[in-house]
C-alpha cells in the first residue's frame, strides 16, 4: 500500500534545531544577566537593611533600658543621699545586675570624682578617679551635660580604667555632698552589649559600624564600601548603624548568580532536548498520520464498494438490523426495502407489539425481560409486515440481540438482527408432513396386517359357530367372545391410525404401565419395521400412569 510521505526532517535537522533553540536561550540569559546582577544586588541591600532594622531596634531597646536604669539609680541616691547611713545598696543593685548582663558597674560621683563603685571587686580601679583629670575629655563633657540638662547623657565607647571598652551614662540625682552635686553613673560593657543585641553574629559576615550623632565612630570600621545604614534612636540624639558585606556586594551575590547561571544552562539543555524530541516526534506523527490516512482511504473505498453488496445480501436473506433505545422505547431499523416491507424505519416498541401475533406476544415480552437480566435477546415469533387487519399474513421472524450498558451498568439499548424465516418454517412444516405420510405408510402395513389377523379370528370363529355341528353353546359363546375381542381390537387400531392422521386430541386415561407397554409392543414393532428390534424389560408392577 503506497504511503504519501513528504520529506520529513532528518535527525541531523532535529539536532540543529535543538542547538539553535539552546543558543537562543543562552543569548537571552546573557542579555538578562547584567540586569539580573543589579537586581540581586538591590535585593541583597534591601535584605541587609531589613536585618539592620532588627538590630537597630534591639539596640534602641537596650539603650533605652540602660537609660531607665540610670534614672532609677539616680532616684535611689536622691532618696538615700548619706552614704554613711545603714542602707543595703547591694540588695537594690544585685537584682538589677542580674537582669542586665551588659551592665559593668554602678558608680556614684561627687562632683567629678567617683566616690563609690559596685560591685567593688571588679571595679575597684575606678574608685577615686577624677574625670576632670581623665585624658579623654568625653566623660567630663557628658557629665557636664547631665548637670546642665538634668537628663541622661552618654558617651563612649571608652577604654575603662578597670579594663575593657564601655559606654558611660550619667544622670544628676538632685542631691549635693560637701557642696558638690551627686551624680549616678551606669557603665555598660560594649562587647556584652553587642552580644546582647546579636550584632556579633552580623559582624561575622558583614563589616559593621556604629556612628554617634556627632559623627564619631563608636565602634567598627569607618570606611565601609557602599554600606546601608539604619538610624538608632538613643537618649542623646540618633546614631547610625551601617553594614556592608565583607568584600563588597557583587562577591556577596556571586554564588546566587552562579546558581542562576547553572539553572540557565540546565534550562538551555532541557529546551534543546525538548526541541529535538519534539521534531523527532513530529516526524513520527506525520508519518503515522500519512499511513493512517492512506489506510482509511483504502478502507473507505472498500466500504463504498461493499455497500451495494451488503444491501443486496440483506435483501436476499431478508435480514434487518435494529436497535431499541430503552429510555425512549424507540425501535430503529436498517434494512433493504424488500426486507422492510410495510414496516416503518422508526417506530415505538408499543406500536410494534401491536403487529406481533397475539399467541407470540408473551414470548417476545419474556425474551426482553430475560435480556435485561442476561444481556442476550433471542426468540422466534410471528408478526405482520403492515398495519394490523382482520386477516393478516403472518411472517415468522428469528431475532438475535445483545444489550448495551452504560458506565453504571444500566441497560441503555439493545442491538441485533432479525431474519425472516417464514420460508424455513413452511419447509419445516412440509418436512414434518412428509415424515408423517411416510410413517403412515409404515403404520398402514402393520395395521392392515393386524386387522387381517383380527378378521381371520372373526371369520374362523364364525365358521366354527356355523359349520361345526358338534359345537356346544359354550363353544359358540367362546367363538363369539373371540370374534368380539378381535373386532374391538381392529376398531381400536383403526381409531388410533385416524387420530394420528387427523392430529386429534385425546383425553388422558389412567393405565397400568406394564400392561400399556405390552399392548403397544406389537404396534410399535410393526411401526419401526423389521430393521429395528424392540425388547421390553418391564418392572413397574401395579404402578399406573395417567396418559
Amino acid at each position: 500500500m503506497p504511503v504519501p510521505i513528504g520529506s520529513p526532517p532528518s535527525a541531523r535537522v532535529a539536532a540543529l534545531s535543538a542547538l539553535v533553540a539552546a543558543g537562543a536561550v543562552l543569548v537571552f540569559g546573557l542579555v538578562l544577566d547584567h540586569g539580573l546582577q543589579a537586581r540581586l544586588v538591590a535585593d541583597a541591600r534591601d535584605e541587609q537593611l531589613r536585618v539592620l532594622g532588627g538590630y537597630a531596634a534591639a539596640l534602641e531597646r537596650q539603650m533605652a533600658k540602660h537609660a531607665l536604669l540610670t534614672t532609677s539609680l539616680a532616684g535611689w541616691y536622691r532618696v538615700h543621699p548619706d552614704p554613711s547611713a545603714e542602707v543595703d545598696f547591694p540588695a537594690y543593685a544585685e537584682p538589677l545586675l542580674a537582669v542586665n548582663p551588659s551592665v559593668r558597674a554602678f558608680n556614684v560621683l561627687h562632683g567629678t570624682v567617683i566616690t563609690d563603685v559596685y560591685p567593688r571587686a571588679r571595679n575597684r580601679p575606678a574608685l577615686g578617679v577624677d574625670l576632670s583629670q581623665h585624658p579623654n575629655p568625653g566623660p567630663l563633657a557628658a557629665l557636664r551635660r547631665a548637670l546642665d540638662a538634668d537628663q541622661v547623657t552618654m558617651m563612649g565607647p571608652i577604654e575603662l580604667t578597670q579594663g575593657g571598652a564601655g559606654m558611660l551614662l550619667f544622670r544628676r540625682t538632685g542631691s549635693t555632698h560637701a557642696d558638690r552635686p551627686v551624680l549616678a553613673e551606669v557603665v555598660v560593657d560594649v562587647p556584652a552589649l553587642l552580644e546582647e543585641v546579636g550584632l556579633h553574629t552580623l559582624m561575622r559576615s558583614s563589616d559593621v559600624s556604629l556612628v554617634a550623632a556627632d559623627g564619631a565612630v563608636l565602634f567598627g570600621a569607618a570606611d565601609l564600601i557602599d554600606p546601608v545604614s539604619h538610624p538608632v534612636t538613643v537618649p542623646e540624639g540618633t546614631w547610625s548603624l551601617a553594614a556592608a558585606p565583607v568584600g563588597g556586594w557583587q562577591p556577596a551575590v556571586h554564588p546566587l548568580q552562579l546558581s542562576l547561571r547553572g539553572a540557565l544552562l540546565v534550562l538551555a539543555g532541557l529546551v534543546a532536548l525538548f526541541v529535538f524530541r519534539l521534531r523527532q516526534e513530529g516526524r513520527r506523527l506525520r508519518h503515522a498520520v500519512a499511513v493512517r490516512t492512506a489506510r482509511l482511504e483504502e478502507l473507505n473505498t472498500r466500504l463504498l464498494s461493499n455497500e451495494g453488496f451488503r444491501g443486496a445480501a440483506m435483501a436476499a436473506g431478508s435480514v434487518t438490523l435494529w436497535s431499541i433505545d430503552t429510555a425512549t422505547r424507540t425501535l430503529r431499523r436498517i434494512t433493504s426495502t424488500a426486507a422492510l416491507g410495510a414496516r416503518p424505519m422508526v417506530e415505538s416498541v408499543d406500536n410494534y407489539f401491536e403487529r406481533v401475533h397475539p399467541e407470540d406476544l408473551a414470548v417476545v415480552q419474556d425474551a426482553l425481560e430475560q435480556a435485561l437480566r442476561t444481556g442476550l435477546f433471542s426468540c422466534e415469533y410471528r408478526d405482520y409486515a403492515g398495519p394490523p387487519c382482520p386477516s393478516p399474513q403472518w411472517r415468522w421472524q428469528h431475532v438475535e440481540g445483545r444489550a448495551t450498558e452504560n458506565e453504571a451498568g444500566d441497560v441503555v439499548a439493545f442491538l441485533g438482527a432479525t431474519a425472516d424465516v417464514t420460508r424455513l418454517k413452511n419447509l419445516e412444516a412440509e418436512l414434518i408432513h412428509s415424515g408423517r405420510v411416510e410413517l403412515m405408510g409404515q403404520l398402514a402395513g402393520g395395521v392392515i396386517h393386524d386387522i387381517n389377523n383380527a378378521l381371520s379370528v372373526v371369520l374362523t370363529s364364525l365358521e366354527f359357530a356355523l359349520l361345526d355341528p358338534e359345537a356346544t353353546l359354550d363353544d359358540h359363546r367362546d367363538a363369539a367372545r373371540e370374534a368380539s375381542e378381535a373386532t374391538r381390537y381392529a376398531a381400536l387400531l383403526t381409531n388410533q391410525v385416524l387420530s394420528f392422521a387427523r392430529h386429534d386430541e385425546v383425553s388422558p386415561t389412567t393405565f397400568a404401565w406394564d400392561d400399556m407397554c405390552r399392548e403397544v409392543t406389537g404396534f410399535l414393532k410393526r411401526a419401526l419395521g423389521s430393521g429395528v428390534r424392540l425388547e421390553l424389560d418391564l418392572a413397574a408392577g401395579d404402578a399406573c400412569v395417567r396418559i
